[in-house]
């Protein structure tokens, strides 16, 4: 051919100068074919003085004031795109079915220093948050001694070298003083020594910096609030993490960066959490950058007894109350000073004294939590009186009986005797609840008077404390007279 013909294939750029790879158009190139090359300083590989065909890559992004295009052999583009080379190579002068040149397969016309696809990549372990750490690579057919120039750059938004690194040697760079939570596009561009530059292209992202001295501001049964300095970095939101273990419920909480507390609420109480406090950009595209986990318990709930399951008799108090939500250890049973320790929801009090009032409390008990307990309103229950040891009549008359009534037999704290009166004409409905008479607890002589003559009576005596009356009681029976002499008889 006595002219050059540049072919361009779609999307490719004609480069500057001559720097890819040369075929005559004849089947069979010889060395004398291809001419003398010369060599060209300014941009650092020779190209063909003779006649030629010359094949277009892509231009490297961000690097076109090189002065030349810079393309792989077959066409690959940059940014490690490329086609098929080995199943679409013939031998030189042969065509397409579309009329297209076939790359040549001859050895002569190999590129010697070939950057191939994914010959850079991000080392995601090394990143931190001010420096990006890259391993790169040549092909295995590359000789290092033919690399004349290898460039390494790092880009964010305009389009600028930020760190031209040429003649590198080794496998790593990195890129330091950079800034936390963005992202970089990093390029690999080499220039072969005799016929023209291949590259490829990485992305990596810098970490962000995390919510700085985290701590707990304060814990309930069902919150837990925390507390931060916000860091000088770039980032949007803090996201607070609070995960409960086991069964216990979670929540996850987002607060803006003009803020430095946050509260994670409808926790399970009395449930053991990790909480992560992490900044976030650009709702989490960027790798959130997280604290140490804080640990903290929620409070446990207060029980609530079961008032209508109590039961209690002259010595003892038995409650039962419902679990709370959440983990509880153990239950603290407490009647005034009298303390019991059960882990079951309900428990009993013993050695009480008869007739005396106890201050009941439930306490929910919890290792490691603040407080350690959570307790109960106190209930107010009254042991059992014990019942009179005996009632005698004194003396009767027509309409009156005397009573002589002894207190209990064991020590009984109580405040009336409850007197019932069962007669032909009087009748005691629910007693000792509604008793006929109702006489103080110092007083061991009372007279049952509105009698009817000659009738015969049965008589019951109860004790009562605080409303609490003894399931023992003391009776008896006796007549009233039918006249008036019947008193001087008896006398």
């Amino acid at each position: 051919m006595t002219t050059d013909e540049a072919f361009t294939g779609t999307g490719l750029s004609t480069p500057s100068y001559a720097t890819d790879n040369v075929y005559s158009s004849e089947a069979t190139v010889s060395d004398q074919e291809i001419g003398t090359l010369d060599h060209r300083p300014d941009v650092g590989h020779s190209y063909a003085s003779t006649s030629s065909t010359h094949f277009a890559g892509t231009a490297v992004m961000g690097l076109a004031s090189t002065g030349y295009a810079m393309t792989d052999v077959g066409g690959r583009a940059s940014g490690g795109l490329s086609t098929e080379v080995a199943s679409n190579n013939t031998a030189a002068g042969q065509t397409t079915s579309e009329g297209t040149p076939k790359l040549s397969t001859m050895s002569n016309f190999d590129l010697e220093c070939v950057v191939d696809s994914n010959s850079i990549i991000n080392d995601e372990l090394a990143t931190t948050n001010n420096s990006l750490t890259f391993n790169w690579t040549l092909s295995e057919s590359s000789s290092s001694l033919n690399c004349k120039n290898i460039t390494i750059c790092i880009t964010s938004g305009a389009d600028v070298c930020k760190y031209p690194s040429t003649n590198v040697s080794s496998g790593r760079v990195t890129f330091v003083d950079l800034t936390p939570g963005t992202t970089y596009m990093v390029n690999i561009s080499v220039t072969d020594s005799t016929y023209g530059m291949t590259s490829d292209t990485a992305s990596g992202t810098t970490k962000l910096i995390p919510p700085v001295s985290p701590g707990v501001v304060s814990v309930t049964e069902i919150n837990i609030t925390v507390n931060w300095t916000n860091p000088a970095a770039n980032y949007n939101t803090v996201i607070i993490n609070c995960t409960g273990l086991g069964d216990a419920k979670s929540d996850i909480v987002n607060v803006s960066n003009n803020k430095n507390i946050g509260t994670c609420s409808g926790l399970t109480p009395g449930a053991i959490y990790n909480i992560i406090l992490s900044t976030a950009l650009n709702s989490g595209a960027t790798p959130p950058a997280e604290t140490e986990t804080l640990h903290s318990v929620t409070d446990t709930a207060a029980p609530i007894i079961d008032v209508d399951a109590i039961a209690v008799d002259e010595t003892s108090i038995t409650v039962s109350w419902s679990k709370p939500e959440g983990v509880v250890d153990k239950y603290i049973l407490t009647c005034d000073d009298i303390e019991t320790i059960v882990t079951t929801t309900n428990g009993s009090c013993t050695n009480l004294t008869s007739g005396d009032t106890y201050n009941v409390i439930v306490c929910s008990s919890l290792n490691g939590s603040e407080p350690m307990e959570n307790c109960s309103t106190p209930e107010s229950v009254t042991t059992v009186p014990y019942g009179p040891a005996f009632v005698l009549v004194e003396d009767r008359n027509t309409s009156a009986i005397e009573v002589n009534v002894e207190g209990p037999e064991e020590y009984t704290l109580f405040d009336l005797y409850l007197v019932c009166v069962d007669g032909e004409d009087s009748v005691s409905e629910n007693c000792p609840r509604n008793a006929d008479l109702t006489v103080p607890s110092n007083e061991s002589f009372f007279t049952i008077s509105d009698l009817t003559a000659g009738v015969t009576y049965y008589i019951q005596v109860y004790t009562s404390s605080n409303n609490v009356i003894s399931t023992d009681m003391v009776d008896t029976t006796n007549t009233t007279c039918k006249s008036s002499w019947n008193n001087v008889e008896l006398l």
